[in-house]
């Protein structure tokens, strides 16, 4: 299963996402100073991402189409990462305002914001009934993958070994977690049973291969790589096989979140002057800017259908 050695990789990319996060051609909105349309979902759903456009760093929602762009948190702390539970009533997401990052909920309208965990944690996936949350956390030394259960506060751990591991996804079905680790020498997405157990590699290229995304369906994962030497958007069938690039970009298209028809996907395109919010059909067709400013807008989920 996993090799018994240290090896850092993980942290590294860790420390790079939330690097990029909090840091910095097609049509959409041209100014966000135009009065928008109220955000009711009907213009293509409902994305949260996250901002520093009013000098902390935040949660914001907006419409599918890029309008009605609003701010939900409001610490002075860092509040990142934002997943929609599987009903869309909540939102589990990252922050380090009480002096380390862990993770949190609040509804979907911003209120009723608690602590879920004490010792660290990052990266969320929810499972699809909504009543667990997968994490990241290097509270054991290592960075290892765990559950808990929103209603008890219960912590299970899904891996414990010297290898880092990261990114965990849930499957659709509930039964698998796809991840990335770093268990054979390089960076890859691996996929195994809720259990830690049956542990397969999808991916064997140069470069890094990390934060997979599983399809509504479940038929095929998405994830980024780092394999022609930038971040890029790529897609696979389950198994592996038939792994093929999204996006044909020259600059760093990262952390994509699928529409709520599984039609398109939402992702965050970086180049040397900022980072944005697009979205693209699934064949690469029909790129689409979202967000336009001077600040960075980053790590776009894009809400559920009800």
């Amino acid at each position: 299963m996993f090799n018994k050695c240290k090896n850092r990789n993980i942290y590294f990319i860790i420390l790079t996402t939330i690097l990029l996060i909090s840091c910095n051609d097609s049509t959409g909105p041209e100014s966000q100073d135009l009065p928008d349309p109220v955000l009711d979902g009907r213009n293509g759903g409902i994305i949260a991402f996250i901002s520093d456009r009013d000098g902390d760093q935040n949660i914001y929602l907006m419409n599918g189409n890029g309008t009605s762009q609003t701010r939900l948190t409001n610490d002075s702390a860092g509040d990142m990462l934002p997943r929609w539970s599987p009903d869309g009533q909540s939102i589990a997401f990252i922050s380090n305002r009480s002096g380390s990052y862990n993770l949190f909920l609040m509804d979907s309208d911003g209120g009723n914001q608690r602590q879920l965990t004490t010792e660290g944690a990052f990266w969320p996936s929810w499972s699809p009934d909504g009543t667990r949350i997968a994490f990241v956390s290097s509270r054991d030394g290592d960075w290892d993958l765990y559950y808990i259960t929103i209603e008890s506060l219960e912590l299970n751990s899904i891996t414990s070994t010297y290898i880092d591991e990261a990114h965990p996804c849930w499957s659709p079905n509930g039964s698998e977690i796809a991840f990335s680790s770093v268990t054979d020498g390089n960076q890859d997405v691996y996929i195994m049973n809720l259990d830690g157990t049956n542990v397969r590699r999808l991916t064997d290229q140069p470069g890094s291969d990390f934060a997979p995304f599983y399809s509504k369906d479940g038929s095929y994962i998405g994830f980024n790589s780092t394999r022609d030497g930038r971040f890029g958007i790529y897609f696979m069938n389950t198994d592996g096989s038939n792994q093929r690039k999204v996006v044909d970009s020259i600059n760093n298209d990262e952390f994509p979140s699928w529409s709520p028809d599984g039609s398109m996907i939402a992702f965050e395109l970086e180049t040397a002057r900022s980072e944005e919010i697009y979205k693209v059909n699934i064949n690469g067709t029909g790129l689409t800017r979202l967000t336009i400013n001077s600040s960075e807008d980053t790590g776009p989920d894009w809400k559920p259908a009800n």
